[in-house]
């Protein structure tokens, strides 16, 4: 369930930090088109490197739009911002009395249980569609390298497995390539994700590996000598800190795309000039190409 009190105290402090890092990603971009570069998603796609268009001229595997990836996250978007609409007006302490224990309304207690149980199945899978969400992890991780004034990584590849190549597996991509590079520039956002992301959460969900009892979510995956694995349950409270948490930060990642588009869209309507972009190959070496936004459809093409 998600509670107007606590969005309301939650999204004001949030949305605050990711605009003063926004501020500092575009003071610190290397190029200047680089933030815009994840808005129009650009990537590099090998299988047509090489092949011919119109005019016998070759293609560039050198793209930007949606892909594959982000055809998924608006799908599941969809989804996330359905559930999300549904917010309660009664305060959470008050819903939380609600479950003191008092034998004349013992049945109401049962059927209030019973919806908190099915309503936290609906989250967990709303968590797991943010956190395994491909398009979203490329461009939080897009964005961190460009506030660390690294270049925009047009051959982001997520690896299911530490043996495959690629960027990083989900874990490590969210621990050591998003998490811990923006902790020099926000120790309110490395706690945050810190707190929301949780491996063990995160595996219990994923494989059905939980119960309720009472208002705690019991984790079957509990190893009390692992470090990773070490917490033998959650109280209800502590998962609706996690769960608002984590449909603040999807909103404020949406937010964070929607102001670097009109900030471009401003830019390019003011100078009716086209918008340069760096590409940068696997071996670092750069070339650029120029991009123009479209009115109609709020978006951006290759300027032709």
């Amino acid at each position: 369930m998600l509670f107007n009190d606590i969005l309301i105290s939650k999204q004001k402090e949030q949305l605050s930090e990711f605009g003063l890092l926004l501020k500092k990603a575009f003071s610190s971009q290397s190029h200047t088109g680089d933030l815009l570069l994840i808005f129009i998603n650009g990537f590099y796609d090998e299988k047509i490197k090489g092949t011919t268009i119109a005019d016998g001229k070759k293609a560039s595997p050198f793209l930007i739009g949606p892909g594959l990836s982000g055809h998924s996250d608006e799908t599941h978007y969809r989804f996330i911002h359905e559930y999300r609409k549904k917010v309660e007006r009664i305060n959470y302490s008050d819903y939380v009395k609600l479950h003191v224990y008092d034998p004349n309304t013992s049945e109401q207690r049962d059927k209030l249980l019973l919806l908190e149980e099915n309503t936290i199945h609906l989250e967990t899978l709303v968590y797991l569609k943010i956190w395994e969400g491909d398009h979203f992890l490329k461009n939080l991780y897009q964005f961190v390298r460009i506030l660390n004034s690294d270049s925009y990584d047009w051959f982001f590849k997520l690896k299911d497995h530490k043996s495959e190549v690629g960027t990083a597996t989900r874990p490590d991509l969210i621990r050591l390539k998003i998490r811990d590079k923006l902790s020099p520039h926000s120790i309110y956002a490395y706690e945050l994700i810190k707190g929301t992301y949780i491996t063990q959460v995160r595996n219990a969900i994923a494989h059905s590996n939980f119960s309720f009892l009472g208002r705690n979510i019991h984790l079957h995956n509990f190893s009390k000598n692992d470090p990773f694995n070490n917490r033998p349950r959650l109280t209800f409270d502590e998962w609706v800190d996690i769960f608002h948490n984590t449909i603040i930060l999807h909103n404020s990642y949406i937010w964070l795309k929607n102001e670097i588009n009109s900030y471009y869209a401003k830019i390019y309507r003011e100078s009716g000039r086209p918008i340069e972009i760096r590409l940068t190959d696997n071996e670092g070496k750069e070339s650029f190409s120029y991009v123009e936004y479209v009115d109609r459809i709020n978006d951006w093409r290759f300027y032709r």
